[in-house]
């Protein structure tokens, strides 16, 4: 009679550490499933865009210029994004958004610092863009210039 009382107490022990075992096993696989349908979802979301194209040109205020044509970039991608893709960027965010403080090394010194160009097909000019290079959203085919001044001067 006292075999077969530990011979239940056994069993029953083996069944609970079986419930719990797969009771973790069950959570487990739902936070695996959760952090999967995220990642999903997140790739989803970049690559739901348009293919679209800029030209970015770097102009380093020294009569250098570096350019960066046929830059891929997705519909609703910022000015930002793109330039990062193609530069070196250091960068600080503060109140009016995000400004770049050096390209390829080249950093904002004294008065100097980056603006960014649009160019102006109507007008055959550069135009300064006064909106923060985060919140510029891109549009296909246009043409920017980064340059490196110390005024509002547009690039040469």
């Amino acid at each position: 009679m006292l075999l077969e009382v530990k011979t239940t107490s056994v069993l029953k022990n083996k069944w609970m550490i079986i419930a719990v075992a797969s009771l973790c096993g069950a959570l487990l696989g739902a936070l695996a499933a959760s952090f999967y349908y995220y990642q999903y979802e997140d790739l989803r979301s970049k690559i739901s865009g348009v293919l679209t194209y800029v030209d970015i040109g770097i102009d380093y205020g020294n009569l250098t210029r570096v350019w960066h044509n046929r830059t891929e970039a997705l519909s609703g991608a910022t000015l930002f994004d793109v330039t990062k893709h193609v530069a070196d960027v250091n960068y600080t965010v503060g109140g009016w958004g995000t400004e770049i403080t050096a390209i390829n090394g080249v950093a904002k010194q004294g008065s100097y610092g980056w603006t960014y160009w649009v160019w102006n097909g109507t007008s055959s000019s550069w135009s300064i863009v006064w909106a923060g290079v985060d919140k510029y959203i891109i549009v296909g085919n246009e043409i920017f210039t980064w340059y490196y001044t110390n005024g509002f001067e547009p690039p040469p």
